[in-house]
């Protein structure tokens, strides 16, 4: 009987497809910024220094992220966050990317002591109605539309660039 090499083991292969992400990811993240840096002098990514009033984007759901698949891929690239494991910069609570609302129901059935919520990246704004748009890692509860927020102090914002429309856009 033939043994079967290490890396052919399931756990290695998950291994090595979360660093393949992870770099993916990382190189995603570096194109993007050199093209800001080429058109743009103005911050990408910004760190509250204190609890800040935001409002929520209306009309914002047609919007697409370029070069990510969401806007919390974009927002996780950005700022250079891996973890699948975040906290709503809203209301504080336990947010997840990468679990499905099955998965998330059935987490919190078998963990009622530590609950989680989707991860969403909302688009924030400070005066309402402006369409000059940021991105914040929020949980679907805070991410209603028009919704008044206060984003916490230490919370990274990053600013939406250049999104791809699909369909008719409300600017």
């Amino acid at each position: 009987m033939r043994r079967r090499k290490c890396f052919a083991h399931p756990l290695f292969k998950l291994k090595v497809m979360v660093e393949l992400r992870s770099k993916l990811l990382n190189i995603k993240s570096l194109i993007f910024r050199h093209q800001y840096a080429l058109g743009i002098s103005q911050w990408l990514t910004k760190r509250l220094a204190q609890d800040t009033p935001y409002f929520n984007g209306t009309g914002t759901s047609n919007r697409k992220p370029s070069l990510f698949s969401s806007w919390i891929e974009y927002w996780k690239g950005l700022t250079g966050t891996y973890s699948n494991e975040l906290v709503c910069a809203a209301c504080g609570c336990r947010i997840v990317t990468g679990m499905n609302e099955n998965e998330i129901k059935a987490y919190n059935a078998t963990h009622p002591e530590k609950t989680v919520r989707q991860a969403c990246g909302g688009h924030v704004e400070a005066v309402k109605g402006s369409g000059e748009y940021m991105i914040a890692a929020i949980c679907a509860e805070c991410n209603q539309e028009g919704k008044p927020l206060t984003i916490k102090a230490g919370s990274l914002l990053v600013r939406e660039v250049a999104p791809k429309f699909v369909g008719k856009s409300n600017r």
